[in-house]
C-alpha cells in the first residue's frame, strides 16, 4: 500500500526468512551439526540436551524444577481449598476423590539431565502441594515420586526424545493408582509387572525432538509390554487392552 509503506520493510523481512532459497536446508543442517556434532541444542529456550543425547524441556519443567515459577503460598492455598472442595461434592454423591502429581521426567533422571540444572531446588511447587494434599485425608493423595525411582531398574520409563513416561512408565503409574483404589475397592485388583514380558519398538514419541526439528532422524527403542493373558469383559474380547480385574 503505497499510502502506508511503513509496514512493508517488517512484512517483507518475516516473508523473506521463511522463503529465502535452501532455507529448511540450512536449518537441518544447522540443527543436526549442534546436535549430534556439538551435542547441544540449536534452540535452548526449547530443549535442552543432557548425557547420551537426552533431551528435556526447557521451558516450564525447568521452571519448576529450578523453582523459578513457585506461585506465593496464597496461591497454594487457593488450589488445596479447590481440590478440597471437589472432593467434598464427590463424597456427597458417595464417590471417593484420589489425587496424584505425576513426576517430570527430570525429576526422574536427573543423572542425565545438562549439569547446569541438575541440582534443582528442595522444595519445588509440586512438593509444596503434595505436602499439604498429604494432610488433607479427602484427597486420597498418591506418591508417585517414590514408586517411579524404585522403578527405574526395570528399563526406562520416560521417552528418551519426549518428555512424556513411556508405556512401562505409565503402567508403574497405573499400578500405584490401582493400589490405592484397591484399599478401598477390594475388586480391583491391578496387573503386575510379571503378568507381561517387557519387549522393545521403535518409539514414535519424539515431540522434544520436533520442537527443534530433529525428529525425521532419529529413532530409540523404548519398552512396550506385551501381556501373557487374555483380557475379556461384557465387551468382548479385550486382548491388548491392558485392564485391570474388575474394570470395564
Amino acid at each position: 500500500d503505497v499510502k502506508d509503506p511503513d509496514a512493508f520493510p517488517n512484512s517483507f523481512e518475516k516473508y523473506y526468512n521463511d522463503n529465502f532459497p535452501f532455507r529448511n536446508a540450512c536449518l537441518k543442517i544447522y540443527n543436526r551439526v549442534n546436535y549430534h556434532v556439538l551435542n547441544k541444542s540449536p534452540y535452548p529456550k526449547k530443549v535442552l540436551i543432557g548425557k547420551d543425547g537426552w533431551m528435556f524441556e526447557a521451558d516450564k519443567e525447568k521452571k519448576a524444577w529450578l523453582g523459578t515459577n513457585i506461585p506465593k503460598d496464597s496461591v497454594i492455598n487457593l488450589m488445596i481449598k479447590e481440590l478440597h472442595n471437589r472432593a467434598v461434592a464427590y463424597q456427597k454423591k458417595g464417590i471417593k476423590f484420589y489425587f496424584t502429581i505425576a513426576p517430570m521426567k527430570i525429576e526422574i533422571y536427573t543423572e542425565l539431565a545438562p549439569k547446569e540444572i541438575q541440582k534443582g531446588i528442595d522444595s519445588s511447587c509440586a512438593d509444596k502441594i503434595a505436602a499439604r494434599a498429604k494432610k488433607d485425608p479427602l484427597l486420597h493423595y498418591i506418591d508417585m515420586f517414590t514408586p517411579m525411582l524404585k522403578a527405574k531398574s526395570l528399563g526406562w520409563l520416560y521417552f528418551k526424545y519426549d518428555n512424556h513416561w513411556n508405556k512401562l512408565g505409565g503402567f508403574i503409574g497405573y499400578q500405584e493408582i490401582c493400589k490405592k483404589i484397591q484399599k478401598d475397592f477390594p475388586v480391583v485388583v491391578p496387573h503386575v509387572i510379571k503378568d507381561f514380558t517387557i519387549g522393545t519398538e521403535n518409539a514414535k514419541n519424539t515431540n522434544l525432538a520436533e520442537m527443534i526439528g530433529l525428529d525425521e532422524d532419529i529413532s530409540n527403542p523404548e519398552p512396550v509390554l506385551k501381556p501373557s493373558f487374555a483380557a475379556t469383559s461384557s465387551e468382548g474380547d479385550l486382548t491388548g487392552y491392558n485392564a485391570p480385574v474388575g474394570f470395564p
